[in-house]
């Protein structure tokens, strides 16, 4: 059990170096992170509002595209209407919301249909699926986590890893 929610909270780290690695140069603080199936970012959240920065897609690594990702600032993104607030700010109009209804009470990862708004048209994004999965994880929640597995008080991630110096990147993985 234990060997399992320490494997969890690694992987969560990863992640996090990950995105701090993205938005180092901004010098961005965040305690949230929203990610698609393939890794590509949707949303983070964090103290700027509406900041737009780049980062190339997993998908596209090779082609030298880049995405562009939305920032916002959300209170609430534990129910479903927070998580449809979120996607929507960030330009996304998500729709089939009994599909996510449905997987939303399964555990923290759920179906999004979404039309995303590009040059004020909206086009439909299949992404060779009809929905994508997305995923939220929450920092203030692992670090709680963490007090139990490691039993210690620890009051910032960089305390378990320094991100500055530490080189792993999880969305090439």
């Amino acid at each position: 059990m234990i060997e399992c929610a320490m494997y969890s909270y690694i992987s969560s780290l990863k992640q996090i170096h990950s995105l701090r690695s993205i938005f180092r140069e901004e010098s961005m603080d965040f305690d949230e992170i929203v990610y698609t199936k393939d890794a590509s970012l949707v949303v983070i959240r964090s103290n700027e509002k509406k900041t737009t920065v780049t980062k190339k897609s997993k998908a596209d690594k090779n082609k030298n595209r880049k995405q562009t990702v939305t920032i916002v600032e959300t209170t609430e993104t534990s129910s479903l209407e927070g998580l449809i607030n979120i996607l929507e700010l960030s330009g996304y109009s998500c729709t089939n919301r009994t599909k996510i209804q449905e997987i939303l009470f399964t555990g923290q990862n759920f179906y999004v249909s979404i039309s995303k708004e590009v040059n004020n048209s909206k086009i439909i994004e299949n992404d060779c699926e009809k929905y994508w999965l997305v995923k939220v994880f929450s920092l203030s929640d692992s670090l709680q986590n963490s007090e139990q597995i490691f039993s210690s008080n620890i009051e910032k991630i960089e305390d378990l890893v320094d991100l500055k110096n530490t080189e792993f990147n999880a969305f090439d993985q």
